[in-house]
C-alpha cells in the first residue's frame, strides 16, 4: 500500500479468468490508496467475469480493419511482389476471423513474413499442440486434412459428434508425437492410411463405436488388433486403450516392441493373451476386462482365473508390479527380474509363500494376506520399505522375519496384534502403527533406538505409551485418535535433546 499512496495509476488485467468476487474486491484495496483518477482496464473471454466487474461490450470489427490488422502483421517484412499473390489466401482467412481482432492479429503473426504460397494454404506452420475439447458441433476436420508440419501434440476429447480423424495424418503431421482420443463416441476408425510413425504416445478413451485397432493400416473392419497393423509405428512408447467395449483380442505380437507403458481398461470383450515380447515394457496395467483368463503385465486387479505369471520373467525391463485380487495365484517366481523395484500383493488367498521375489525388490505392500508367516521376507536384503494392512502372522512380527535393511514400516488393520517389538530393525527410521485393537501399550523400550519418527493413530483401545526415552534419535512424534489415552506422564516424554 505505501508503493502506491499518493501515485496516479494505469492498472490493465489481459486476459482474466478469475470470477470470484472477494479476491477481486480484495487484490483490487491496494489502490483505494492512490490517487484519485486511477484507471483499472480489465480485458476477458469469459462471461463470469463480466459478470463481476463493470463490463463493456466489444462490438466486432469491421472486414475492412480486420485485414488492415492482419495484413500489417503478416505482409510486414514481405516482398512487395509477393502481396498480390498472398493477398487472396489473407483474405479468405481474415473472413475466417469473424471481426475478431484478437483472431487476426494472431494469424497475421504466425504468417509474418512467410512468402512461400504453399505455407499460407496451410496456415498453421508453427502450430506445437492442439487441443480441441467439448465442440459438441464439431464433426470433422476439413477436407484435405490438417496441415501442421511442427504439430506433435494432438488432444480431441468430449466432442459427441466428431466422426473422423483428419485424413493423410501420416504425411500432413509428420511430427506427431502425442495423440489423446477420449470421449468420442462416434469415432469409428482409423484413418486409411495410418497413423505417424513419429508417434511415441496413444492413449485411446471411452470411443464406444471403435470396433477394431485394425484401421490403423487397413480398413477392413476387424475386431482384432494384429501385428499388421502396428508394427510400422517403430517410436511409439506409450499405449492407453480404455472403455472399447468391442475389441475383442490383441495377438502376441499386436504392438511394436518399443513399448514402455501400456494400460488397459474396461475393455468388455477383450480376451488377452499376454505379452512378453515386450521386451522394453516397464509399467503395463490392465484393469476391468472380465474377459481375461491370462495376464502377464505389471498391474493385475480382478482376474479369478489367474493361476501363474510365471511369463512375466521374460519382461525384463518390468520395474513396478501390482498383484491384486486374484483367487488362484498360488506361486510367483519372479526372482529374475532383476529391475523390479516395486510390488504390491493383495488380496491372493491361495499364496502361501512369497518364494521367487527378486532380491532388487525395495518397496513392498501387502494387504488382506491374512494368516501368513511369510518367512522369505527375510531375504529382500535391499528392501526399505513396507506397508502391511491386514497380512501376516503375528509370529511373523518377530525377530528375524522382516529384514533387517527396512527404514520405513507402516502397519494398518492387524486385527490380533500383540505388541512384539522391533529391535531387530537396527535400519528403521519411520514407523506407523494404526488400527490395531488388541495393543493397550506401547513400549519405547521395544523399539529400535535408530527411529526418527513414530507416528500412532487410530488405537481404540490403547491406554499407555511408555519408555520414550529410549528413543534418542526421535524428531516426530504424532499420536491420533486413540480414545483411551486419557494422558501422557512427564517421564514418557521425557526424549533425549542433543546439545548440538
Amino acid at each position: 500500500m505505501e508503493a502506491v499512496k499518493g501515485e496516479k495509476l494505469l492498472l490493465v488485467l489481459d486476459d482474466a479468468w478469475n470470477n470470484k468476487y472477494n479476491e477481486w474486491d480484495k487484490s483490487l484495496l491496494p489502490l483505494r490508496y492512490a490517487e484519485q483518477g486511477n484507471k483499472i482496464v480489465v480485458t476477458t473471454r469469459d462471461q463470469d467475469v463480466a459478470k463481476v466487474i463493470t463490463s463493456h461490450r466489444l462490438n466486432v470489427i469491421s472486414d475492412a480493419d480486420c485485414w488492415k490488422l492482419f495484413a500489417r502483421d503478416a505482409f510486414s517484412g514481405v516482398n512487395s511482389g509477393a502481396v498480390s499473390h498472398l493477398e487472396a489466401f489473407g483474405r479468405e482467412i481474415v473472413r475466417k476471423c469473424k471481426g475478431l481482432p484478437l483472431a487476426a492479429k494472431t494469424l497475421g503473426g504466425l504468417l509474418h513474413s512467410v512468402e512461400d504460397v504453399r505455407q499460407w494454404e496451410r496456415p498453421l506452420p508453427a502450430l506445437c499442440h492442439l487441443t480441441i475439447s467439448h465442440c459438441p458441433n464439431l464433426v470433422s476436420f476439413p477436407k484435405g486434412g490438417l496441415a501442421a508440419p511442427d504439430l506433435t501434440r494432438l488432444v480431441l476429447e468430449g466432442c459427441s459428434y466428431f466422426k473422423s480423424l483428419p485424413e493423410n495424418m501420416h504425411s500432413l503431421l509428420p511430427s506427431l508425437q502425442h495423440l489423446q482420443l477420449r470421449s468420442l463416441p462416434e469415432v469409428d476408425s482409423f484413418p486409411e492410411r495410418g497413423l505417424p510413425s513419429n508417434l511415441n504416445t496413444l492413449c485411446i478413451v471411452d470411443c464406444i463405436k471403435l470396433p477394431s485397432l485394425s484401421r490403423f493400416i487397413r480398413l477392413e473392419n476387424l475386431k482384432s488388433l494384429n501385428y499388421k497393423e502396428l508394427h510400422h509405428l517403430t517410436s511409439l512408447q506409450r499405449l492407453s486403450i480404455e472403455g472399447c467395449p468391442k475389441l475383442e483380442s490383441i495377438s502376441e505380437q499386436a504392438l511394436p516392441s518399443s513399448l514402455e507403458y501400456l494400460y488397459l481398461r474396461n475393455l468388455e470383450s477383450l480376451d488377452y493373451k499376454g505379452l512378453h515380447h515386450l521386451t522394453s515394457l516397464d509399467t503395463l496395467k490392465i484393469k476391468s476386462c472380465p474377459k481375461v483368463e491370462f495376464i502377464s503385465e505389471s498391474s493385475i486387479e480382478s482376474y479369478p482365473k489367474l493361476e501363474s505369471i510365471s511369463e512375466l520373467a521374460l519382461l525384463s525391463s518390468l520395474e513396478c508390479l501390482h498383484l491384486c485380487k486374484m483367487e488362484f495365484l498360488d506361486s510367483i517366481g519372479l526372482q529374475h527380474l532383476t529391475s523390479l523395484h516395486r510390488m504390491t500383493i493383495g488380496s491372493c488367498p491361495k499364496l502361501e509363500s512369497l518364494q521367487g521375489l527378486p532380491s532388487s525388490l525395495e518397496f513392498l505392500q501387502l494387504w488382506d494376506q491374512q494368516d501368513r508367516d511369510y518367512k522369505e521376507l527375510r531375504n529382500l536384503t535391499s528392501l526399505r520399505k513396507m506397508k502391511i494392512r491386514r497380512s501376516l502372522k503375528l509370529e511373523s512380527l518377530q525377530e528375524g522375519t522382516l529384514p533387517s535393511s527396512l527404514e520405513e514400516l507402516e502397519i494398518w488393520d492387524l486385527e490380533d496384534l500383540e505388541y512384539k517389538g522391533f529391535q531387530h530393525l537396527t535400519s528403521l527410521r519411520k514407523l506407523h502403527i494404526c488400527s490395531s485393537p488388541k495393543l493397550e501399550y506401547v513400549p519405547g523400550e521395544k523399539l529400535p533406538s535408530s527411529l526418527v519418527s513414530l507416528q500412532i493413530s487410530a488405537m481404540i483401545n490403547l491406554k499407555s505409551v511408555i519408555g520414550l526415552q529410549h528413543l534418542t534419535s526421535l524428531r516426530r512424534l504424532i499420536i491420533s485418535d486413540c480414545p483411551k489415552l486419557v494422558y501422557l506422564r512427564e517421564e514418557e516424554l521425557s526424549l533425549y535433546i542433543p546439545t548440538s
